[in-house]
């Protein structure tokens, strides 16, 4: 009896197992290529089978079937047959269990807007905790979607969207008024919707025929990072090229909304709409540079459609507008905002060469293109001058829309801006012949427009070459202006004067052997005057000329340099007697037959002596310009002057002269406008504007300089000296003579004699 009843119970577990196994479990695989074929992802596939509830059912599919095999040698002449019927019992009810469970969550998966909802929530459990789980979750659920955009589930498709604007929306939240940079997946799930979006069938009355994954980018509050522009860039270029003409429009209109509602210019007397308070200079800095690139964005993507020939949506975007009196946010529409558009532009592409390449990547324009990108938006802005006749109506005056900027404050932007509009006009002339283009802006003769415009408004309104023309005299005037008004900057003469300054000591240091002495009775004293004037254009020393001016310090002070060196060598040329001829290679040979001794000093100009070095076993160099030979202290300046150099002085150090620099008087103080740096050196340092002191050159001086002399200044170094030289100091001269150069009239070395013998 126990036996038939285990027997026919094992046999009914056996059957289901057998069912479980042979029907559903097939049928389950099925169930999964049919999602995979639904929903054409991977993802979902990937997660369905990643369940806990699959893994348990095939865990308890194998564990029915170990059992079913073992159990009938278990039950046979065996006293725990219950017990093993009743567990082959148990792991069937949960085998059953299961797959009704699993049967539910295929259902689930059948139903994607039950899936969707369970995939979000498993995204937003996954935020914060593990970034990888999340973007797989986020792109499980850009799968589904894509699915459920093309279905006919209207609410499904709203709670896409709804999910996409909490998304941007949590991100945003303590972000305000900051760039703000989304996740990396969110990025590539965007262009993948887009791209999936694009290749669908148009239909009147679906949802999808907005723009909103691209829209609820221009968060209102909120700034957009370079990454988002460029995945806005891809993403319109891709809707362009798939003739999606309504989303683009969908897209400017929210973007015309952002840049006028909530990019407005501000300042410092501006208060924040978000803190209630006033601008801080940062903040305000920060609004007014995130406002110029949002509309360089947008002015660089109608230079592409431009360029791309869309010039039915370029009209459309050109004529787009939500007010009245009607204004265009992104379309430069006075002839300033067009010119200080082309000097933006041109500006980055001045300063950073391929910023605009990598921004703004257009159809047909790949690798190098050596600034093609920037001559689509220099044709764009020479477009928008001609739009300018062609508008509809002048609300605050045809006066507003076609008056110049003002002129830059520097020459060097000056310059620059000639060069931009040298380039406006040359694409001005493409534009004349571009009947396509003019098209865009129901242009067709501008002597018929301002004709137009003159009879309706009772305005002289000119050309656009006049107006080009007006603007280039206003620049030259200014840049005339700056050229002799404008002021120095503190800065650039504050250096160049420590500059100057810091060469000429450093020089002058290498002469504190002349500057310990004391000046004795009936010394004989000489006037070192090293200063060095020199005229220099008022652009040098301003901030941002239309020239670079280097190494005026070098200039300057080399002359003063060359000045000292050459008068402290003459005095030296002038108490020496007698002078030798000596032969180079002879001069330590003449100094041995001069018995000099360690009383003595040798003062050398423009001799090479380092060539002696190695050559003569006595000689040694101690630093750049002392030298010794069998403890004679041997000091070699330089010495530029021709006439002066390879010069030798011999004498005792007791009969060194003593060199002292003064200061300049009161008179030559107030003429050069000197600042004295009160030191051992008493350099004086000026500069001054012809313009403002006439009296510092003569008439005859005024008329040899080639061009205005209001445009120059005299910059002013005074160096003075004075050099005492003790009477009756006993001194020689050794010219040193060289091979090939002063042959025939050099002394044997052998007939040279002591050195006292030349003053017995």
């Amino acid at each position: 009896m126990m036996f038939d009843f285990t027997n026919y119970t094992y046999s009914g577990m056996l059957s289901i197992v057998a069912a479980v196994f042979g029907i559903a479990y097939p049928q389950i695989n099925a169930s999964i290529e049919r999602i995979d074929d639904k929903y054409g992802s991977s993802l979902l596939t990937t997660r369905l089978k990643n369940e806990m509830a699959f893994a348990i059912f095939n865990v308890l599919l194998v564990v029915n079937l170990i059992i079913a095999v073992v159990n009938p040698f278990l039950l046979d002449q065996s006293k725990y047959c219950y017990i093993y019927i009743a567990i082959q019992t148990i792991a069937t009810i949960f085998l059953i269990g299961c797959f009704f469970h699993l049967f539910e969550i295929i259902r689930m998966y059948n139903d994607a807007e039950t899936l969707h909802v369970n995939i979000w929530n498993d995204y937003k459990k996954a935020v914060g905790k593990s970034s990888e789980k999340a973007s797989v979750h986020f792109m499980e659920w850009v799968d589904l979607i894509s699915y459920i955009l093309r279905s006919t589930n209207r609410n499904a498709a709203r709670n896409v969207y709804d999910k996409w604007v909490e998304y941007i929306t949590e991100f945003h939240k303590g972000h305000i008024g900051t760039k703000v940079r989304y996740d990396n997946y969110a990025y590539d799930g965007i262009t993948k919707i887009n791209e999936y979006l694009c290749k669908l069938c148009y239909e009147p009355m679906s949802i999808n025929n907005g723009n909103a994954f691209l829209t609820a980018l221009l968060y209102p509050d909120g700034f957009i990072s370079e990454d988002t522009y460029t995945i806005l860039w891809t993403n319109l270029r891709l809707q362009i090229f798939y003739g999606k003409d309504e989303w683009v429009m969908d897209y400017w209109e929210q973007a015309s909304q952002k840049y006028d509602l909530y990019m407005d210019n501000v300042s410092t007397y501006t208060i924040n709409s978000l803190t209630n308070t006033y601008f801080t200079e940062e903040e305000a800095k920060q609004h007014n540079e995130e406002r110029k690139r949002f509309l360089e964005f947008h002015v660089m993507f109608c230079a592409m459609l431009l360029q791309q020939g869309k010039y039915s949506l370029l009209k459309r975007i050109l004529s787009f507008t939500q007010s009245q009196p009607q204004v265009y946010p992104l379309v430069p529409s006075t002839l300033t905002e067009c010119i200080e558009m082309l000097s933006y532009l041109n500006g980055i592409y001045t300063n950073y060469p391929f910023l605009l390449d990598r921004r703004y990547p257009m159809p047909q324009l790949k690798g190098i293109t050596s600034g093609k990108i920037l001559g689509a938006a220099n044709t764009y802005i020479a477009l928008l001058t001609y739009r300018l006749y062609a508008l509809p109506y002048y609300p605050f005056g045809v006066g507003y829309v076609f008056s110049l900027p003002a002129a830059p404050q520097n020459s060097m932007d000056i310059l620059k801006e000639k060069d931009n509009i040298d380039a406006l006009k040359f694409c001005i002339r493409k534009i004349e012949s571009k009947k396509d283009y003019l098209k865009c802006i129901d242009f067709v003769d501008i002597s018929a427009a301002i004709s137009n415009i003159n009879r309706v408004y009772k305005e002289k309104v000119k050309c656009l070459d006049c107006y080009i023309n007006d603007y280039i005299s206003r620049l030259n005037e200014k840049d005339k202006d700056l050229r002799v008004n404008q002021e120095y900057d503190k800065d650039i003469v504050e250096n160049l004067k420590k500059d100057i300054y810091n060469e000429i000591s450093s020089e002058l240091d290498k002469y504190c052997l002349f500057l310990n002495g004391q000046i004795s009775d009936n010394s004989k004293g000489y006037i070192i005057d090293a200063s060095v004037c020199q005229l220099y254009p008022n652009q040098a020393f301003v901030d941002k000329p239309s020239v670079s001016y280097v190494d005026i310090d070098t200039n300057m002070s080399d002359g003063v340099k060359y000045k000292f060196s050459h008068f402290f060598a003459t005095t030296f040329l002038v108490r020496a007697t007698p002078q030798l001829n000596i032969a180079s290679q002879d001069l330590f040979e003449a100094f041995e037959k001069l018995k000099l001794n360690d009383n003595f000093i040798i003062i050398s100009f423009g001799v090479y002596w380092d060539y002696h070095i190695g050559r003569n076993n006595n000689f040694m160099k101690t630093n750049d310009i002392e030298y010794s030979y069998n403890n004679i202290h041997i000091y070699n300046y330089k010495c530029r002057s021709k006439g002066l150099s390879d010069y030798i002085f011999i004498l005792e150090k007791n009969y060194l002269p003593y060199l002292k620099f003064i200061k300049p008087n009161k008179d030559r103080i107030d003429k050069y406008h000197l600042e004295i740096i009160e030191d051992q050196y008493n350099i004086g340092l000026g500069l001054q504007k012809i313009v403002k002191n006439k009296s510092l050159l003569t008439e005859d001086e005024l008329k040899n300089i080639d061009g205005d002399p209001n445009e120059l200044s005299l910059f002013s170094c005074i160096v003075l000296a004075n050099i005492y030289w003790k009477p009756n100091s006993k001194m020689m001269c050794i010219k040193n003579m060289h091979f090939g150069v002063n042959n025939g009239n050099t002394e044997q070395v052998e007939k040279v004699k002591p050195f006292v013998s030349y003053f017995s």
